[in-house]
């Protein structure tokens, strides 16, 4: 029984590993800058000894050139005294601050352990994300292979049925509904541009999918320029909040579409575009076709 909540105890200490010897390093930290304070407050003391040595050290020497060396204290024992009294004073300086370096040696240690265990757990963490993001990638094309695209969105968001009016062939209601099954959702990177963005614009709706067209094109430019774009990037260019998956996901020159589309102009959203392009709508959802994660690809 004790060995088993030991095993428990120490699993929980390697797993929190890192927030220990990051708050072990402050501590330690704070510890040595108090020590090095009170160290400070006795270097005085050392300083004014060392002064007074010396100053017997200068007043042998006087003696002996006065009474013509009568007390024997040659240039070579002043010299050895004087390496001596240095030699003693900096031992006393390292008594007197060595605790504090020793601390401060410590912190760092602490800290710098801490970062790379982090370091190497982000990594870990990147590497089994990328490993998932492909194989979803992989199973995502062969959904398209064998059954189309529609099929591939239908499966990745879910569908509902939805009621629509019945039209004839004449364009006229008949007063008849049906189910029509439609996407029940969209990807967790979706974005709404309405009036509350900054670069929305009253003028007209064909003004709003112009800006939208233009950075669309300018954010493709950058890719092929530059070989990478991050979505956080993207939601830049269309004055919308940063988040903390659009920091490692986005796309790579080559790779997927090898174009970065908004959703705007696929097929299945038409209705929406032309709701909006019309007035119907005031807002227009942005689906990001992103690839996946990229930041450790680069």
């Amino acid at each position: 029984m004790f060995e088993a909540q030991l095993s428990k105890l120490v699993i929980q200490a390697q797993k929190n590993a890192p927030q220990l010897l990051f708050t072990g390093g402050i501590m330690t930290g704070i510890a040595s800058t108090v020590a090095a304070c009170r160290a400070t407050l006795k270097v005085q003391d050392v300083i004014t000894e060392a002064e007074k040595s010396k100053a017997h050290i200068a007043e042998g020497v006087r003696i002996n050139k006065e009474s013509e060396g009568a007390i024997q204290y040659s240039s070579q024992d002043r010299n050895r005294d004087t390496l001596v009294l240095y030699i003693q004073t900096a031992v006393k300086f390292g008594k007197l601050y060595g605790p504090a370096v020793v601390l401060g040696v410590a912190s760092v240690a602490m800290l710098t352990k801490s970062h790379r265990i982090l370091n190497e757990r982000n990594a870990g963490l990147a590497a089994a994300l990328t490993a998932t993001t492909t194989a979803f990638e992989e199973y995502r094309r062969r959904i398209v292979d064998e059954y189309g695209e529609e099929k591939d969105r239908e499966l990745r968001h879910g569908k509902v049925l939805v009621e629509e009016s019945v039209i004839d062939k004449n364009g006229k209601d008949t007063g008849r509904t049906k189910q029509v099954p439609k996407a029940a959702g969209v990807s967790m990177y979706a974005r709404l541009f309405d009036r509350d963005n900054n670069n929305w614009t009253h003028a007209s709706p064909e003004t709003n999918l112009f800006f939208l067209r233009c950075q669309q094109n300018w954010l493709n430019d950058r890719l092929q320029a530059r070989g990478h774009v991050f979505l956080n990037e993207v939601y830049d260019s269309l004055g919308m909040e940063r988040t903390p998956a659009g920091a490692v996901v986005g796309w790579i020159r080559g790779e997927g579409d090898n174009e970065i589309d908004f959703g705007v102009w696929r097929d299945s959203n038409m209705e929406g575009t032309y709701n909006f392009m019309t007035g119907l709508d005031d807002s227009i959802l942005l689906d990001f076709n992103v690839q996946g994660t990229i930041w450790d690809r680069i």
